[in-house]
């Protein structure tokens, strides 16, 4: 990764934008790597140092984080040579920006831990289902015992 490289949040992706368009659906359609577009907002009514952020399709998407946004809106002032890209969708969404020219580097994606065989996933921590608690320690050793309790139960089963 290169020190001139840095991933960024972009906030309000579940508002609507002026139009009545879905920022969110517009986010579910972007794919790592796509083309994003910056534009200030010197004259926004929130934050006067708001930087939208925009797919290649011209649809906004949200802003960056108010931490941010003032800095990166300073060098987009000064016109200082910028290339951003999606990375991806998680909790929130983010976008890579990279300066002085070339395309940003794209983050190694960590692996997906692989699905228990048996299908049946108990939550982290203590899990109570019908009375039944599962100790951390427990979980992992009984899963498929546990999963024909609850689907015999009278009221959790089918």
């Amino acid at each position: 990764m290169d020190d001139r490289e840095l991933s960024l949040a972009v906030v309000g992706i579940n508002y609507e934008n002026a139009d009545g368009g879905n920022r969110r659906f517009e986010v579910e359609l972007c794919a790592p790597g796509d083309p994003i577009h910056l534009h200030r907002e010197p004259k926004n009514k929130h934050d006067d140092n708001a930087v939208a952020v925009f797919t290649e399709r011209g649809v906004q998407i949200g802003y960056l984080t108010a931490e941010r946004a003032p800095w990166i809106g300073s060098k987009l002032a000064a016109g200082e040579e910028f290339v951003a890209v999606f990375q991806g969708l998680t909790a929130a969404a983010y976008v890579r920006i990279r300066f002085g020219g070339g395309a940003p580097t794209l983050p190694v994606q960590r692996e997906q831990p692989p699905a228990w065989t048996d299908g049946f996933y108990p939550r982290p921590g203590r899990v109570g289902v019908g009375g039944m608690i599962l100790e951390p320690w427990h979980r992992g050793r009984h899963r498929a015992e546990d999963r024909d309790r609850i689907q015999n139960h009278p009221v959790l089963g089918s």
